[in-house]
Order: structure tokens, then sequence, then C-alpha cells
């Protein structure tokens, strides 16, 4: 006398289908998105005083992995750090990490990540990294990469390069007076000028210091003190 329970919803499974290692029994097995049953629901039986048996029938989530690859460009192998690291969060509140390095080809793997909540909804994953000095990132934490489960997510990097930057420091005609001797309470315009190596719109910040024995008054062009 066999009776199935089922473990999630905590109540006996109704006459139907025959399960396979269960003898003879018949019962019907109800079906959860994202989970599977387990084969081995022998292991788990509970022999009752009245001589029956209920044999708990457990489901195991169905599991997917989500990889990741790091790629570098306008560098070389020098440039780049000792390792990079990178985040995975999921839809359902998971969050996990990698630190991906160049022993590893700069790749990396997410295992062991269920493809459903236990209410049946599909999780949804995005990727990202931690900002890496001197390089600029197609996936910061600001422009997260959506991956599908089962697949894999690639993140650039690209050198940042040296500017070219120029600094001029003109009179009120525009003459450059850069290196000459000015008189007290003179009106300086020091000017920063430099061009963007990307061929496409960035935002940069640029600081620098107020000249020596100068004082601000004043400022244009998105300027601040």
């Amino acid at each position: 006398n066999y009776t199935l329970r089922d473990t999630l919803s905590n109540q006996k499974a109704s006459p139907g289908t025959a399960v396979s290692g269960l003898m003879e029994t018949v019962i019907e097995k109800k079906t959860y998105t994202g989970y599977a049953y387990s084969t081995d629901a022998s292991n788990s039986t509970d022999i009752r005083a009245d001589g029956s048996t209920v044999i708990d029938l457990y489901y195991i989530p169905s599991l997917t992995q989500i990889g990741v690859e790091k790629v570098w460009a306008d560098d070389t192998a020098e440039d780049r750090p000792q390792s990079v690291t990178v985040h995975l969060t999921g839809s359902d509140g998971t969050v996990r990490t990698l630190v991906l390095t160049a022993k590893e080809q700069w790749k990396g793997m997410f295992a062991g990540l269920r493809t459903h909540t236990e209410s049946g909804e599909e999780i949804t994953w995005q990727i990202h990294e931690d900002a890496v000095q001197g390089y600029l990132s197609d996936h910061p934490e600001s422009a997260k990469l959506t991956v599908a489960a089962g697949e894999s997510g690639r993140i650039t990097n690209t050198k940042i390069p040296d500017f070219p930057i120029e600094k001029h420091v003109t009179d009120a005609e525009g003459n450059d007076i850069d290196g000459m001797y000015v008189s007290d309470g003179s009106l300086l315009y020091y000017r920063i000028r430099f061009r963007n190596p990307f061929g496409s719109e960035k935002m940069f910040h640029i600081e620098d210091s107020l000249p020596e024995n100068t004082e601000f008054a004043s400022a244009e062009s998105g300027g601040i003190l």
C-alpha cells in the first residue's frame, strides 16, 4: 500500500500515471515550471504503523549556467590589470561574482543558476564589471548586459588613449601671453582645449589647478571652479 506525497504542495498525489522505480504504484505527477522529478524518490520513505508506506517524490530545480568573456581593445597585455571583477544579478535577487584573469583567458562561468523561481517565473540575468583604471567598459554597472540562460556575455574594455590637451593664457584681446609677466589686477583668459580621440560623443571630466598667484573670476563652456 503506497502513497506518494507531493513535496512542493505537501499534498498526496492522486492515481494516474505509473512512476518508474515505485514498484506497481500508480500516481499522477504534478508539473511545476522549472522543476523536474527526482529519480531517487525511493530513498525517502516513511513506514507507518499500519504497514503503509509514504514515498516522498522530491522536485529538483532546473539549473542553467551563464558564461562571461572579457575582451581588450587598443592596448597591450602589459597595460592590463592582473584581474577584473564581474558581477551577475538575477531578477530573483540572486547576486554572483567572478574574478577573471589572463590564466583563464579572461573567461569564466556562473554555474548552478536556477531557471525559474519557486512560483514558476523565469529568472532573467544581467552582467556588469567593476571599473578598470585606464579603460572604458561597454558594460559598467550603469549599462548592464542582459544574457539569456545558457548563453555567454562579452564585456569589452577599451584602453583610454592619452588626451592631446592644449592650455593657453591670453589677454582680453586674445593675444597669447603664456609665460609673460602681467600687472596686478589683470584679467587673464585661461583656456583648456582637448580632442576627443574616440570618434563618438563621450562625457569627459577634466581637472586642473589655477595658475599660481591668480584668483577665479568666472567660467564658460561648462567650466566650474
